[in-house]
């Protein structure tokens, strides 16, 4: 019988394990608590934001900065209030496996910089006006903008959507996954685009554009530009 007992007792120590590592980031992780509410946070001047998540962060035109977030209080409490190298990260300290959405209502002067890394969303209702505008997206978040800008840099790395309006001199579009630029409604003097996957970019340019497409990604174009294209692939370059 000592053989049988030794292999449940071993069974059971491996069981247990199991249990325990399955569980452990649960076990460590935090609901939302309470009612949803609204908090008017202090930061230090940041003039772009990197969401980290899952949050909707809508972005207004003010003369002074000023951030509410929505969310419940012991959410809100975590909530990351550092900004560093002028750009506010918009992440919890501490782990929550369930919550409702962070809402994120920001007034500033000068917005320059959007970054998205997983689902989350940020939406600019007003024009900014920069040297240089970035809207990056790691993951399936989706950047919409409105900016004036000598150069614009869009990159999108997955499957997320930059939808942007405006104008600028130049616009670096980097897709790599499935992807899509929607830009249309930004007109741009000169515009480089470079796919690779299966990604779809949009253009609006009125002098130079070339396009370096690997995989069976598409560049749609307007405005009668002269067009330099490079493709491996199925990838297209078309006028719309």
């Amino acid at each position: 019988m000592k053989p049988i007992t030794l292999l449940n007792t071993g069974a059971a120590a491996l069981f247990t394990i199991f249990v325990l590592s399955g569980c452990g980031d649960e076990v460590r992780c935090s609901r939302g608590q309470g009612d949803v509410e609204t908090r008017t946070m202090q930061l230090a001047n940041f003039r772009g934001v990197e969401v980290n998540g899952s949050s909707r962060v809508y972005i207004s035109y003010g003369p002074q900065q000023r951030v509410e977030v929505k969310a419940e209080p012991n959410v809100l409490d975590a909530i990351n209030q550092r900004v560093s190298d002028g750009i506010w990260r918009i992440e919890t300290d501490k782990c929550f496996r369930k919550h409702e959405t962070i809402e994120v209502y920001i007034t500033s002067p000068a917005i320059d910089y959007t970054e998205i890394n997983g689902s989350g969303e940020i939406v600019i209702n007003d024009r900014f006006e920069a040297n240089e505008f970035t809207t990056q997206i790691n993951g399936s978040g989706k950047i919409k903008a409105n900016f004036t800008a000598e150069h614009a840099f869009t990159r999108i790395t997955g499957s997320g959507k930059a939808e942007l309006q405006g104008a600028a001199e130049q616009q670096d579009v980097s897709i790599s996954g499935s992807g899509k630029a929607h830009t249309f409604n930004l007109a741009t003097e000169r515009a480089i685009v470079t796919i690779s996957g299966s990604g779809d970019a949009e253009v609006l340019v009125a002098d130079i554009l070339e396009a370096n497409i690997t995989g069976s990604g598409r560049v749609y174009y307007k405005g009668t530009p002269t067009v330099n294209s490079r493709i491996t692939g199925s990838g297209k370059v078309e006028k719309r």
